[in-house]
């Protein structure tokens, strides 16, 4: 096949690392002898190695990259310091305009000094995109040449002249001016005798790729970062850029448990992409069983096998109150926190974090989390990014680090993530972007009547589409609610990508860039309301929570003009990741059981009226207590899954509990003959207790046992028979029981439910 998509974040990896390119055979890029100069003896056509040997000093200590006398090239710095990354002796690799660079091998023949204070040697590859050297960060380091592993300080150097062949740890591609730093490190902290590190020789061989590599085909719209929503049996566009000559489109909708088969009303080979590209357009029809959840978009033509993860949300009723969350400014960076609100090392954003916010996310069910753009920091300064092997990691890292969310994202990039017209190399970095982070830059969806767009604040390449959509928005009366997301309210001197305005304004509009909650710009000076969501990495991740009330043919979104002052904003989660809304399951939630309880706890003083939990259940018919059900479908053998929708009440003072059951409706223990007319069982939920009545008086007693769903009597009694008997079960877990109470020929069950 062609193509071959995801069905995990690690299958992403895995299909993004295998870009087709078309390359030559591995020849010889440059060789530098020394003994003739500084200038390479033999170039490839197609790139140019420099002879500008020099040095970055940043902690101004006596080093040196010279030639000398006797036809060597000697590094020389001070102090295990460089192990820190401070210093280093460097020079530049320039690939000429269309043309990609990449390093297979390095072979150099090298050796220190006889006793000098010389241990060991470093040599990366660096991308600065095209900017001067910095310090070296593991954010500018393409690929390892010389270098042995974390704590080794190094390759240790030969004592006598040896020729070495060195492979590097990761093939990098690059195809802007980058650098080889060189630099050594010594024994001891001796700032008189410096290492010396000597190179005879060095030569480097790779290849020499014409353009860029190829883009693999994928589904444009929708994606995880602007998602499609539609009703069960509703239908929604698609648009592939797939070869045209792809036949037999079929397409399926999938959560992580069960596929649901789709029917592909047309597929039309046109414009895509704003219209500004070739490929497919796709009607796909959802069935009319499926249930309202996140879906994974999944397309099969004769091309082979393509999809898009959390593209599609099946949401029962458009026309509802509800509530979203909203985030900006995540500046994601590295993978692992390092401080108790979970930012790195750095103070910057981490995945941990993201990860952290997983399970209250699901459990507050908003309709769409809105996030505003600074979502990962590749971009520095305008100049200054991150090398493209490692922004396509962050960009990976991210979407793995938000895929156990269930619940619909839609998104649009800030300055740091994707930059301004001006910045370098940026027109590389969208097409990075749209690759492996996600098609649409900006769009436009509807909710039933309810409008969300997104648009760029950083470039007005796209603004005359969302300028059409928000005209088409505009011109449908019955639209009842439009909302405009975008990083900020003001664009940079001569970038005009607002496109709400006095004769067409939003109903309102959310925004981030500026790390502060609160109202950047309100009515009568402005058209609406503008909302800045303050930053995520280093609050918390304290999202704003914006309730839309439905009224009449309309919404409105009543704390809106109290927005600081009511500070509608509540952290995601504690210290190290600790949850401020959670679930706890009395049993495993793997789909083996008959009953089981879930209790939510809310910390937060917000109301979280259709927060959403899922029971995996032994397959079987099931009643739900403490929620209401809204969903029920059969997956894999012999399992049922149940959504439940839930009420979880705000915080009235440390916290706040729900607390749902559910179980078979089917009684799982067999029963005597029944005679309500004789007896009945009712529940106190109350105070906790069993009533159990006789309609008339008889001589003998009522025999009652409680038996859990394991049929082991947890609790047994011998009652007078005569009017309301009580028995007192709050010493009992939560849970279901059985409770069956007889007299001479007369005999009844009845579930209860424990909560």
């Amino acid at each position: 096949m062609k193509n071959i998509f995801i069905r995990t974040v690690f299958s992403i990896v895995l299909f993004l690392s295998l870009t087709v390119v078309v390359s030559a055979a591995e020849v010889l890029l440059a060789e530098y002898d020394f003994g003739v100069g500084k200038t390479p003896v033999q170039q490839a056509a197609g790139v140019s190695f420099s002879d500008d040997f020099t040095v970055y000093n940043k902690t101004e200590y006596n080093i040196s990259v010279d030639r000398t006398e006797d036809g060597f090239l000697t590094v020389r710095c001070y102090g295990t310091s460089v192990g820190n990354n401070q210093i280093y002796g460097y020079f530049s690799i320039n690939p000429d305009e269309g043309k990609t660079i990449r390093i297979t091998k390095l072979v150099i023949e090298h050796q220190k000094v006889p006793d000098s204070n010389t241990n060991r040697s470093r040599c990366y590859l660096l991308n600065f995109g095209g900017g001067e050297p910095n310090y070296i960060d593991s954010q500018y380091i393409l690929t390892n040449l010389i270098h042995t592993g974390s704590g080794s300080g190094g390759k240790e150097i030969p004592a006598d002249l040896t020729v070495e062949t060195i492979i590097p740890n990761v093939i990098a591609d690059f195809n802007n001016k980058s650098y080889m730093s060189l630099f050594a490190t010594q024994n001891t902290n001796d700032n008189t005798n410096l290492s010396q590190w000597k190179i005879k020789n060095l030569k480097f061989y790779g290849e020499v790729i014409e353009g860029t590599p190829e883009v693999d085909a994928y589904v444009f719209s929708p994606r995880f970062n602007a998602t499609e929503f539609i009703n069960p049996g509703g239908t929604f566009d698609v648009e592939v850029s797939e070869s045209a000559e792809a036949t037999g489109w079929t397409a399926t909708l999938s959560n992580d448990i069960q596929t649901w088969n789709c029917e592909v009303v047309s597929a039309t080979y046109s414009k895509i992409k704003y219209d500004l590209t070739n490929g497919w357009q796709l009607k796909v029809k959802a069935p009319i069983g499926i249930p309202p959840e996140l879906m994974h978009l999944n397309l099969t033509s004769s091309e082979g096998e393509i999809g898009a993860e959390r593209a599609v949300s099946v949401v029962d009723d458009f026309d509802t109150s509800f509530y979203i969350l909203h985030m900006s400014d995540q500046h994601y960076q590295r993978k692992v926190a390092k401080n108790a609100n979970g930012t790195d090392e750095k103070s910057s954003g981490s995945q941990e974090q993201i990860i952290w916010t997983t399970e209250p996310v699901n459990l507050i069910n908003p309709r769409f989390i809105a996030i505003t753009g600074d979502n990962f920091q590749n971009y520095h300064e305008p100049d200054l990014h991150v090398n493209f092997a490692e922004a396509k990691q962050r960009m990976l890292d991210y979407i793995a680090g938000s895929s156990g969310y269930q619940v619909p994202i839609l998104l649009v990039n800030g300055n740091h993530d994707m930059g301004f017209d001006s910045y370098v190399d940026i027109e590389e970095y969208r097409q990075l972007y749209e690759q492996y982070f996600g098609g649409p830059r900006v769009f436009g969806r509807y909710i039933g009547k309810f409008f969300v767009a997104g648009a760029e604040w950083v470039t007005p390449q796209y603004t005359n589409w969302v300028k059409k959509v928000w005209n088409d928005a505009y011109a449908d009366t019955s639209v009842g609610f439009r909302l405009y997301l975008m990083h900020y309210v003001t664009a940079e001197p001569g970038v005009n990508t607002q496109v709400p305005d006095a004769e067409k304004p939003a109903d309102l509009m959310l925004i981030g860039h500026g790390h502060s909650h609160k109202i950047q710009q309100a009515p009568p000076q402005f058209p609406y309301y503008a909302l800045m969501a303050p930053s995520m990495f280093n609050t918390y991740y304290k999202a704003p929570f914006h309730n839309f009330v439905k009224s009449g043919d309309k919404w409105t979104c009543p704390d809106v003009p109290t927005y600081t002052s009511n500070n509608k904003a509540e952290r995601l989660y504690d210290d190290w990741g600790a949850p401020r809304v959670a679930a706890s399951y009395a049993e495993e939630n793997d789909g083996t059981s008959i009953s089981n309880t879930v209790t939510i706890t809310n910390k937060n003083k917000l109301n979280y009226y259709d927060g959403r939990v899922r029971f995996l259940m032994k397959r079987g018919s099931y009643d739900v207590v403490g929620g209401n059900k809204i969903a029920a479908y059969d997956y894999g053998d012999n399992s049922t899954a149940v959504l439940v929708q839930v009420d979880i009440p705000e915080a009235t003072s440390s916290a706040s509990t729900k607390v749902v059951s559910i179980a078979s409706n089917s009684t799982a223990i067999a029963s005597p003959s029944v005679n309500t007319k004789k007896l009945a069982i009712y529940q106190n939920q109350a105070n906790q207790t069993i009533v159990l009545q006789a309609n008339k008086s008889m001589d003998s007693n009522m025999y009652v046992q409680i038996m859990n769903l394991s049929g082991v009597t947890v609790k047994s009694d011998c009652l007078p028979a005569s009017g309301n008997s009580f028995i007192d079960v709050s010493g009992l877990k939560k849970g279901v029981y059985f409770v069956n109470a007889s007299i001479d020929a007369a005999s009844i069950t009845e579930k209860i439910i424990l909560l």
